[in-house]
């Protein structure tokens, strides 16, 4: 198998599992995005000036992130972000601080990150 083959079989996309105590302890799966899903987001996530709305961040990255790990099914949809934004934002906030930190964009929570801009 040539190099090439080799880097496009490769399973490199890798998840964690973490438990919502707000969801009475709901088990989901936080993913990492693929290079099309994180182009999109960034791009979605920034204003005219390019500076990252956080806000919008955040629930991009809890929609695009998060799979029922029995199923393997991303949890939630463009659909859902209506009751997403309704939900415990403690536990949202939870799974967008793994969304970040497993795709490589963490260091600060959405908290501190806001308070920061």
């Amino acid at each position: 198998m040539n190099l090439k083959d080799k880097i496009l079989s490769y399973d490199d996309i890798q998840s964690r599992k973490i438990k919502i105590e707000k969801w009475g302890g709901a088990e989901v799966e936080v993913r990492e995005f693929d290079a099309e899903t994180r182009a999109d987001i960034l791009l979605k996530s920034a204003d005219k000036k390019g500076r990252i709305d956080e806000t919008r961040l955040m629930f991009d990255m809890v929609l695009s992130c998060t799979y029922d790990p029995e199923t393997g099914e991303r949890l939630f949809t463009k659909d859902d972000l209506a009751a997403v934004k309704k939900k415990n934002g403690a536990a949202v906030e939870e799974i967008a601080n793994a969304a970040l930190d497993i795709n490589g964009m963490g260091g600060q929570s959405i908290e501190a990150r806001e308070k920061n801009s």
